[in-house]
Formats: structure tokens, sequence, C-alpha cells
């Protein structure tokens, strides 16, 4: 046992619920900071939302040696003003902080892939907030981890993700219309939070991609996604076309630490019809 203790700001959400119990098992004490929503895991947490003036002076009351900002605000600029403020605090008081960014971070540039390598630059509104808490953490606290994520696919407790809404639309035979040119590389939200813990028990700094090794076009991996649960890909439509590249390759992840952590499209669709909570779907049941 580490005998650490981690503070999750943002405890309620999807990717935190898989990364309470892997984090858990990696030997943390794990504390949460959520808002309305209770996270399904039983630790001791706090309901507190960002927009609280207090909210800082909050987690400033908690003992950890380690923060996750998983939080999700559509108010960029309180959510940047708590980033700061809590890069700040963890710098001065000797805790390592992980920032959970996303490949939108990159959106100002959708026509290639992107590398660990790359600064964020962001076209869309969440993009450009992404990328502007990355530049914060660039300029300021190089120890602190960056985790870039893509589309991620699994069951989410707390909400209907777009798996689970994507085969709801099977299930009812319905006609699911999807955009062409779109390519990503997609992780079963599992094997990201994997991936995440990893990074975090090794103390790391700097960019991490946590994303799946191999890319696709989304209509084609909906397509695939479909046949793995029972249904006809021609479920799946083709609509209007697009060009629009976000890829994230992983390297650091697997260079450092092995195999155990590459994982392929493949691997995500396998976890997915194998997730106990989307077996409801799958076709015939």
């Amino acid at each position: 046992m580490n005998n650490k203790t981690i503070l999750l700001l943002g405890s309620s959400g999807w990717v935190a619920h898989y990364l309470i119990s892997d984090l858990k098992r990696a030997g943390f004490d794990v504390i949460g900071f959520s808002n309305s929503k209770k996270p399904h895991h039983q630790i001791e947490n706090y309901y507190f939302d960002i927009s609280d003036d207090n909210y800082i002076s909050e987690v400033k009351t908690v003992r950890c040696d380690f923060i996750i900002n998983a939080l999700h605000s559509k108010d960029f600029d309180r959510s940047f003003e708590v980033h700061v403020a809590l890069a700040q605090y963890c710098k001065e008081s000797g805790k390592h902080y992980t920032y959970m960014s996303s490949s939108n971070a990159l959106d100002g540039n959708p026509t290639k892939p992107h590398y660990e390598a790359d600064r964020a630059f962001g076209g869309s509104d969440y993009g450009k907030y992404k990328a502007k808490c990355e530049h914060y953490l660039y300029e300021n606290m190089a120890e602190a981890l960056i985790i870039r994520f893509p589309a991620t696919h699994g069951y989410a407790p707390n909400r209907i993700a777009r798996t689970e809404e994507f085969l709801i639309q099977l299930k009812n035979k319905e006609k699911v219309t999807c955009m062409r040119g779109i390519y990503q590389c997609r992780p079963f939200v599992g094997h990201l939070s994997k991936m995440i813990t990893k990074a975090i028990l090794e103390v790391e700094s700097g960019i991490f991609h946590m994303s799946a090794t191999t890319e696709s076009e989304e209509f084609e991996f909906l397509g695939r996604v479909a046949e793995a649960f029972g249904y006809s890909k021609e479920q799946v439509e083709s609509g209007e076309e697009l060009s629009w590249v976000m890829t994230i390759f992983p390297n650091k992840i697997f260079e450092k630490y092995g195999d155990e952590y590459k994982f392929t499209e493949k691997d995500t669709i396998e976890a997915l019809a194998k997730c106990p909570n989307l077996q409801k779907y799958l076709n015939g049941l």
C-alpha cells in the first residue's frame, strides 16, 4: 500500500467512476468533490460547485498528496480561474497536480494526427479553453501531469453516454446517420482509467496521450460496434462528408511501462461487448 491520498475533483463523472476503483486498487485513499451528484463508490465525498467562491478554500482543508482536476463546467472563465488556483496551491504545497485535458486542445488543426510533442492549439471554444489551461501549466508548472484523451466509449453510471445512446437506437431498430470523414482513436473508458492510474502512481509530469493505438473513421467504427452487439452494420447510414482528424496517438505510457498499456480499437469494441452494464443491448436479449 502506498498510503497516499488523492483528492478527485469531479468525482461523480463517468471517467472518475472507473478511476476511483483503479486508484483504490493501486493503494490510494480517494476523497471526492462533486456537485449535486453522488459517486457510485463508497468514498469520502463532499458536495461543492466550482461556482462557489469558497471552492478553493474548501479544497485546502483536505489533507492529500495528489489532486486530480476532472472538473467539467460550461463556464470556461470560472473553470480556468479554478485551474490556476489549484495549480498554484499544488506548487506551493508540494502536491502532485493532474489536469484532465482533451484531444480538443488540438482541434485548431483537424487535418492530421497529433502526438504528445504537439503544443495545444484549440479552435473551438472548448478547445481554446483546454489549450489555455495547458499553456498555463507549460509556463508555470512543468511538474504537472496533463492527460489528453479523445472520444471515449463505455458505460456511464450517472448519464447516458454516447455508446449507450447508440446502442439504444440500434435496439429500437432505428437507423443511425453518421457523418463521414471523422477520424479518431477511441479507448474504452476502463482502459483509459488504467493508463491514467499508472501515470499518477508513477508521479509523471508533462503531456501523456491516453487513447487507442489504432485509428478509424467514425462510420466504420460504429459499424463494427453494431456487429459486435449482433446488429447489422447497415443500421449505420452514411451522412454528410467532413474532413476532421482528431487522432491523438499515445506513446509514453507503453514506452515507459510496456505493452500492458497498449490498447487497439479492436480491444475497445471487445470490452464494450463484454461490459456487464451494456449486455442488455445485445441483439436477441
